[in-house]
C-alpha cells in the first residue's frame, strides 16, 4: 500500500500509515461528518468531458447543448452550406445521419473555447462559421490532413524514382534530357501544389484559432464554484483582455495577408535557387516544405498559449487558496466555529457591493463588461463603437489598431457601459495617442495638451450623430455615474479619462 498524507476513509475508522508501513486504526465516533475533512482538500482531476462540464454548467444546459447542435446540423439551411470541397468531414458526416454524440460536444466545447450555454445561443444563427469550427475541431491538424498523406509516403517515392534515374544514366544524351525535362516539370509541379496547400493551411488554421481566442472568456473558463465564492480582482479581467487583445491583433486582415505574402515568397525564393535540382534537392526542397508547413500551423496555434497559461495559472492559484482554507476550515469547525455556506457568503459580497454604489462610487466592472469590449474588427469596429480618427487611419507603427488595442482596458470598459445606456453608437475622434503624434498635433496648433492622458493611454475623445447641447450633457452625465473622472466639452466631441477629477 503506498504511503499517503491524505486521509482514508473505510469503516468508519481513519487509517495512519507510517514511514514503517505499520497500519494504525483509529475509531472515530459514529457522529462524525467526514465530508467537513474531504469537501475542498481533495480534488481528484476528472479527464472525463462531460463530467467536468456537468459540474460546472448541470446537467441541462449540457445536454440541452447536444441536442441543440444535432438540431443545428438537420436544419435545410445549415446543410446548405456545407460542401464537400470545404467541409470534406462533416459533409460525409451529415450525409451518413450520425448523430454528434455527447463526448464529441462536451470536447468541442472545451476545445474551441464555449460553454454549453454559449453553443446553445450559437445554434441558433444559421452561420458559417459554427460550421467552420467543426470541421476545424474534427480536422484537428491540417497539415496532417491535408498534405501529411503525402509528405509519409515520399520515401517510397524517392525509393522508385532514384533507382529509375540511375538505370537511365547508362543511356544516351537525348534519355538524359528528357530525365532532366521531366524531373524539372515534376519539381514545378509538385512545389506548387504544396505551396498551394501551405497557403490554405495557414486560411483554415487562422479561421480557427480565430475563433477560439474570440471564443476565449474568462468567466467561462473559470470554474463557476470559484466564482460564486471569490471576488475576483478586476486587475485579473484587465489584464487577461490585454492578452486577449494582443492575441487578437495577429488577425487583422491586412496583418494575415502580410503574414501569406511572406510565406508565399519564401517558398518561391526557396524554388527559384534549385535552377537544375537533382533527385536529392528535390526531396530535400519537399521535406523541408512539409516541415514548413507543421511549423506555420504550430505556430499560429500556439498564440492562444498565453491565455491558457494565464487561467490556469489563476485557477491553479485559487485552487490552492481554496484547499488551504479548507484545511483551515475544518480546524475551527472542530474547535466549534460556524463555518457560513456559500450562499451565505455570497449574500454578503453582494450587499457589500449594494453598499459601495450607494455611497456614491460607480458600479463595480466584471468579466462581462471586459468581454462586451468592441473589437477592432479592421477599423470598423461595430454598432456599439466605430473609429473615425485620423490617428485610426494612420497606417505608422504605434497608429491605427493600436490606438484603440493599447487603450486601458478598465477605460473601454467603462466606455462600454456608458454606451450601453446612452443608447447611441459612439465615433471615436481620438483615443492612445503616441507622444511623437500628440507632438505632430500640437506643432499643428491643434491645441494638444503637452502631457495629455491620451499619451498616458487612459483618455478618449468621442461625438455621435446628433451631437448637441442636450445629448452631451446626457452623455457626461452617465459617463460621470460610471467612473469617469476627468470631462472635457468642445464643441464638435467630449473628452472622458480616469485621471484626476476635474472638468472644463
Amino acid at each position: 500500500m503506498a504511503i499517503t498524507s491524505g486521509l482514508c476513509k473505510v469503516s468508519g475508522r481513519v487509517l495512519k500509515i507510517g514511514t514503517s508501513s505499520e497500519v494504525q486504526e483509529i475509531v472515530l465516533p459514529d457522529t462524525v461528518d467526514f465530508s467537513q475533512f474531504e469537501r475542498g482538500i481533495v480534488a481528484l482531476p476528472s479527464n472525463d468531458p462531460i463530467a467536468r462540464l456537468i459540474k460546472e454548467y448541470g446537467e441541462t444546459p449540457f445536454y440541452s447543448a447536444v441536442a441543440a447542435v444535432n438540431s443545428f446540423f438537420l436544419r435545410t439551411e445549415v446543410r446548405s452550406l456545407i460542401k464537400e470541397a470545404d467541409q470534406p468531414i462533416l459533409y460525409n458526416r451529415i450525409q451518413t445521419e450520425t448523430v454528434f454524440t455527447p463526448i464529441e460536444v462536451a470536447n468541442f466545447i472545451i476545445g474551441i473555447g464555449y460553454t454549453p450555454f454559449t453553443l446553445s445561443i450559437a445554434t441558433t444563427v444559421i452561420s458559417i462559421n459554427l460550421i467552420n469550427e467543426f470541421e476545424g475541431f474534427y480536422t484537428q491538424n491540417f497539415t496532417k490532413n491535408t498534405i501529411g498523406s503525402f509528405c509519409s509516403i515520399l520515401p517510397n517515392i524517392f525509393g522508385a524514382v532514384g533507382a529509375f534515374f540511375t538505370a537511365l544514366q547508362t543511356l544516351d544524351t537525348t534519355i538524359q534530357s528528357l530525365k532532366n525535362f521531366a524531373l524539372n516539370f515534376s519539381l514545378s509541379s509538385l512545389l506548387s501544389t504544396l505551396k498551394n496547400s501551405i497557403l490554405s493551411i495557414i486560411d483554415k488554421v487562422v479561421s480557427q484559432v480565430k475563433s477560439i481566442i474570440e471564443n476565449f472568456s474568462l468567466a467561462n473558463v473559470i470554474s463557476k464554484s470559484i466564482q460564486q465564492v471569490v471576488k475576483i480582482n478586476e486587475a485579473v479581467y484587465a489584464n487577461f483582455q490585454k492578452l486577449k487583445t494582443s492575441a487578437l491583433a495577429f488577425f487583422d486582415e491586412q496583418n494575415v495577408d502580410n503574414y501569406k505574402s511572406g510565406i508565399e515568397k519564401l517558398i518561391d525564393y526557396a524554388m527559384s535557387i534549385f535552377k537544375s535540382p537533382t533527385i536529392q534537392e528535390v526531396q530535400f526542397l519537399l521535406y523541408r516544405f512539409c516541415s514548413f508547413a507543421a511549423l506555420i500551423e504550430n505556430a499560429i496555434f500556439s498564440l492562444k498559449n498565453p491565455l491558457e497559461a494565464y487561467v490556469n495559472s489563476y485557477t491553479e492559484t485559487v485552487s490552492i487558496l481554496q484547499s488551504n482554507s479548507s484545511r483551515n476550515t475544518t480546524r475551527a469547525t472542530a474547535a466549534g466555529a460556524v463555518r457560513y455556506d456559500n450562499q451565505v457568503r455570497q449574500t454578503g459580497i453582494n450587499t457589500g457591493n449594494e453598499l459601495y454604489e450607494q455611497a456614491g462610487n460607480p458600479p463595480l466592472l466584471n468579466a462581462e463588461d471586459y468581454e462586451d469590449i468592441t473589437p477592432w474588427n479592421d477599423g470598423k469596429g461595430d454598432s456599439r463603437i466605430t473609429f473615425d480618427g485620423n490617428s485610426f487611419r494612420d497606417k505608422r507603427p504605434g497608429l491605427g489598431r493600436a490606438c484603440w488595442d493599447e487603450l486601458n482596458p478598465k477605460v473601454k470598459a467603462q466606455l462600454m457601459r456608458v454606451q450601453k445606456q446612452f443608447e447611441r453608437q459612439l465615433i471615436l475622434v481620438s483615443a492612445v495617442r503616441p507622444k511623437f503624434y500628440n507632438d505632430e498635433l500640437r506643432a499643428r496648433g491643434v491645441g494638444a495638451a503637452k502631457n495629455s492622458l491620451h499619451i498616458a493611454k487612459i483618455a478618449v475623445d468621442v461625438k455621435w450623430s446628433g451631437f448637441n447641447y442636450d445629448t452631451k450633457e446626457k452623455f457626461i452625465k452617465i459617463a460621470l455615474s460610471n467612473g469617469f473622472t476627468g470631462i472635457g466639452r468642445y464643441s464638435s466631441f467630449v473628452h472622458v479619462d480616469i485621471g484626476p477629477r476635474r472638468e472644463w
